[in-house]
C-alpha cells in the first residue's frame, strides 16, 4: 500500500490537468484520510470526485449541447468528502496485514 507522501503525489498527478480549488493542506489530509486504498483505489476515488461537479450539470441544456471542460466548476474538498463514501478501499485491515506478514516472512 502506498504511504502517505506516494498518496499525495498520486493525487496530485491524478489532479494536474483538472480544474480544482484543493489547497495544499487539503490535499495531505485527503492523503493522510485513505490510508489503505491502493493505487488502484485513490485513482477511481479521484474519478469519482471529478464526476461530482459533472453531476450538477445534469438536465442542463447548455451543457448537452456545448459540453466542455470550462463549463465544469473546479474539484473542491467537499467532492472528495463524498468520493470517499462511494469508493472504499478494495484490501481490509485484515488482508492488508497478512501481507504485510507475508512481506516480513520472505525477508528472513
Amino acid at each position: 500500500m502506498p504511504d502517505a507522501s506516494v498518496r499525495l503525489k498520486l493525487i496530485k498527478n491524478l489532479l494536474k490537468n483538472e480544474p480544482n480549488d484543493i489547497d495544499e493542506k487539503d490535499l495531505i489530509k485527503i492523503a493522510n484520510f485513505l490510508d489503505g486504498y491502493s493505487a488502484a483505489d485513490i485513482t477511481a476515488l479521484v474519478k469519482e470526485a471529478a464526476m461530482e461537479a459533472i453531476r450538477e450539470l445534469k438536465g442542463n441544456q447548455d451543457f448537452l449541447v456545448n459540453a466542455s471542460k470550462p463549463m465544469l466548476r473546479p474539484i473542491n474538498r467537499k467532492d472528495f468528502e463524498k468520493a470517499v463514501l462511494m469508493v472504499p478501499p478494495s484490501l481490509d485491515q485484515k488482508t492488508i496485514q497478512y501481507f504485510k506478514d507475508f512481506e516480513t516472512n520472505i525477508k528472513k
